[in-house]
């Protein structure tokens, strides 16, 4: 897929950018709610139960590095070639639930493989040192910075929200944004203009698919009164000057996904974009946790850890990237 994202920036010929946008379509009818996809490594056939029948069957879900690596290259494309912010939705899922929650290495070859999503798993190493995703685990992370931002004429689009600064030249003129945020436990992200004389330009912010309804945004402590739909790019042009603020709120709640559409009591939880695991609690029943998104209550003031209390239960909940060594579930039972 790579090689047809060049082959259409070398030669324009819409049959590339066509087979790119198939193969996301074919991943997006398979993929597990972390983004990832391939239990064994192989396709499956969607509709037919597939990815709930591999939980039990096998503790080999997603090729994490090498997978995500792949994934994410071919959303950035998609983005740059579309500029559909659905792409990016997808590039954020896989980052945070794949990519950024594979084990962390060792400084001796051993390196993360699969991830596992079935009850009570625990995140593990490969078994021979230096495998394929210990190349593809460094190349997603010094990607990290290409994901962020995308340039066009008069415009900059923001991908991501984390913590960044990026430098352009609009009209001559070199303009610093500078975003900060503690999203994804946050909501709010504050995008700040760092520029030597005033510029006319657009800030074009991705609105989350998951998002329930309109952004709130602000420019200089003034709401703007713009509509900006749930799976969109939400425009903001403006002549900006030196000190300017522009600040969005997505307020994010929890929501539970089917692993498909023959199993809708079999799901996963997410916040966000994030995905989030139940942590075992020594029980190690058969039965996969339970779960109702409604029942959470946030534990202190970071609002990353969340608890269940059921007939004198209590289940832990966390963000899958935050996982180390714990026995954990993914795939939960609604009630």
């Amino acid at each position: 897929m790579s090689s047809a994202a060049k082959a259409y920036l070398q030669l324009g010929e819409p049959k590339y950018r066509a087979a790119l946008v198939n193969a996301c379509a074919f991943l997006e009818r398979q993929r597990y709610a972390s983004g990832g996809f391939g239990p064994d490594e192989q396709f499956v056939q969607p509709g037919e139960g597939a990815l709930y029948d591999s939980l039990a069957r096998t503790k080999d879900h997603f090729e994490t590095p090498c997978g995500s690596y792949a994934g994410l290259k071919l959303a950035r494309y998609l983005l740059r070639f579309t500029g559909e912010a659905r792409y990016g939705d997808g590039l954020e899922r896989l980052l945070y639930n794949a990519l950024l929650a594979a084990k962390h290495p060792d400084s001796d070859g051993d390196y993360p493989y699969y991830s596992t999503y079935g009850v009570h798993a625990v995140k593990e190493f490969y078994p021979h040192k230096w495998p394929c995703c210990s190349g593809t685990l460094v190349q997603g992370v010094a990607d990290y910075v290409l994901n962020l931002y995308f340039h066009a004429p008069e415009a900059v689009y923001v991908n991501l929200f984390a913590p960044s600064e990026v430098t352009w030249s609009a009209h001559g003129t070199a303009v610093r944004l500078i975003q900060e945020t503690d999203y994804p436990a946050g909501d709010l992200t504050t995008l700040r203009v760092a520029s030597a004389s005033p510029s006319t330009f657009a800030l074009h912010l991705r609105v989350p698919g998951w998002l329930r309804d309109s952004p709130q945004i602000a420019v200089n402590g003034r709401t703007l009164r713009a509509k900006a739909k749930p799976g969109t790019f939400a425009a903001v042009k403006r002549t900006w000057s030196r000190g300017d603020r522009l600040e969005m709120r997505l307020p994010q709640g929890f929501r539970t996904e089917a692993i498909d559409e023959l199993h809708p009591r079999t799901v996963a939880l997410l916040r966000g974009p994030v995905l989030y695991a139940a942590l075992d609690s020594g029980s190690l029943a058969a039965a996969a946790p339970s779960v109702t998104a409604t029942a959470l209550t946030p534990v202190g003031a970071a609002r990353e850890v969340y608890v269940q209390n059921r007939s004198g239960q209590q289940t832990v909940f966390v963000p899958f990237y935050t996982v180390k060594d714990q026995p954990y579930s993914i795939y939960l039972q609604q009630t």
